[in-house]
């Protein structure tokens, strides 16, 4: 997944009031990249720049971000560039996430933006909650998993009977559909997942 930097913060460790517009200048990249509910770190500090420590800091809000992780020690070498990668493992559930580095006394890299959009604590989840136009279930499976989903009404009628769908993400178009409530069923290799969601109008 792509991201996105958000320039020009301010942050309570920066020196200058005007924040950085620009990646700090011991870093020749920083990358921030979500992969099934797993959030990786990748900078890359240039040849002849060092500081005492890397905190990592992240936050819902850019502007108001807090320490998960720290390297210890010295980090970069005086002679040749140093690429780095710090995992976070447990990051929140379908939120965008902003990342920060801080280079010990050196100051903050720019801020890094990547959005979650797999599950990581819950089995399923349904949204939003009621369903007005469009309903999306999620379920806790890796993107090459094949799923049967199976929507029905109260009365038995089937709204939705699909096969070989890849990834545990499907919305559904609900906006012909009549007010009331909805039964799904799920099924995939190894496990299954079923549940409830209303529509109103």
């Amino acid at each position: 997944m792509m991201c996105k930097r958000i320039p020009g913060l301010l942050f309570a460790f920066c020196i200058h009031a005007a924040g950085l517009a620009q990646e700090h200048p011991f870093l020749s990249g920083f990358e921030v990249t979500e992969q099934e509910g797993v959030v990786q770190l990748d900078w890359t500090m240039v040849a002849g720049s060092t500081c005492e420590g890397i905190d990592i800091l992240r936050g819902t809000d850019p502007e108001q971000l807090t320490g998960i992780g720290h390297i210890a020690g010295v980090c970069g070498d005086i002679a040749q560039p140093v690429s780095y990668t710090w995992t976070d493992a447990d990051p929140p559930e379908l939120v965008t996430l902003y990342y920060r580095l801080i280079l010990g006394l050196n100051g903050p890299s720019s801020v890094q933006q990547v959005e979650v959009t797999h599950l990581v604590q819950s089995q399923q989840l349904v949204l939003p909650v009621p369903v007005a136009d469009r309903v999306t279930l999620l379920f806790r499976i890796d993107d090459r998993t094949m799923l049967r989903l199976l929507v029905i009404s109260m009365s038995g009628a089937i709204m939705l009977d699909q096969e070989d769908l890849l990834g545990g993400r499907r919305t559904i178009d609900t906006s012909d559909w009549s007010a009331g409530t909805y039964a799904f069923r799920a099924s995939w290799t190894g496990g299954a997942g079923n549940g409830r969601f209303v529509v109103v109008h």
